[in-house]
């Protein structure tokens, strides 16, 4: 087995943490992709696998009963990080839109009745031919019933394209035609939004035309692949979140829900900072500061 550094700090973090001091003012926001045993990551390092095996998912979901974690709907989390209480609440989350979400995901979700917003990528429903990552797509029929069955369902644009290589016009047609679709084949309001990618913290103007392009198109609530537990300092449309796979033993699971994985943030900001002053990085020139 591969030395998973991150593994190593983080449970090594958790034991240097105050018990209860501010650990429940900050809520994770589990980020899963596709539930299935089928690695997407084969011979990778496990801190880039998007696979979650089924029964490591429902480990999980025990693991978040047994912590006394309340899963709460992504639409409150703006609300009760604003509230005064300090009880341990979660939130499950969804990208991809990928077909294994509903037959081996929703079962559990119905089990431990824990509530859930799944992120679809609008172009990849109902396709018949494999989509991102080489894995099925859900079907407008799965997505009603997720959605019937209490799964909120939210917009991960229309090609699962990385925003800030566009310019403004196809950034905004991205998020506006995504909803609309979701919300015609629904038939109720769309108002949550998955950022695809690794978001761009370090350039304040695409966050600015993020922001308001976003909530012209009627978002309230966002999240992003920055790492961490969302906090009541994140934008409502910006919030971070927690990186969670099939690799997640018990250990790493819990340290990751207590904040013993929100070091992980620095060193991400600060890659992210290199390739901006380094001009590695590539944005629409319209976009550019």
């Amino acid at each position: 087995m591969r030395l998973r550094i991150d593994r190593a700090i983080t449970v090594t973090h958790l034991r240097l943490l105050p018990r209860t001091a501010g650990r429940f003012r900050r809520i994770p926001i589990l980020m899963y992709h596709s539930i299935s045993a089928q690695p997407h990551c084969a011979g990778r390092h496990a801190y880039f696998e998007t696979a979650t095996a089924p029964e490591v998912f429902q480990r999980h979901c025990r693991l978040l009963r047994e912590y006394g974690f309340e899963v709460v709907p992504l639409s409150r989390i703006p609300d009760i990080l604003t509230s005064k209480t300090a009880a341990p609440r979660a939130a499950i989350t969804f990208d991809d839109g990928f077909a294994d979400v509903y037959e081996n995901a929703l079962p559990v979700l119905e089990h431990y009745q824990y509530p859930a917003t799944a992120f679809l990528p609008t172009r990849f429903i109902d396709s018949p031919l494999p989509g991102l990552e080489g894995r099925r797509h859900l079907r407008w029929a799965q997505v009603r019933q997720l959605a019937d069955a209490g799964v909120s369902i939210g917009s991960h644009t229309v090609d699962h394209v990385h925003l800030a290589t566009l310019g403004l016009k196809e950034i905004e047609r991205q998020v506006v035609e995504s909803r609309k679709t979701i919300e015609d084949r629904l038939g109720c309001p769309t108002l949550q939004f998955s950022f695809p990618y690794k978001f761009p913290e370090a350039h304040p103007r695409l966050l600015r035309s993020f922001d308001s392009i976003l909530s012209a198109a009627g978002y309230r609530v966002g999240v992003t692949t920055r790492i961490g537990r969302a906090r009541i300092a994140d934008q409502p449309l910006f919030h971070r979140r927690l990186p969670v796979n099939t690799h997640d033993d018990d250990r790493l699971f819990i340290a990751k829900l207590l904040g013993a994985y929100d070091w992980l943030a620095a060193p991400q900001r600060f890659t992210k900072w290199l390739r901006r002053v380094s001009g590695s990085e590539h944005f629409a020139q319209g976009l550019k500061e």
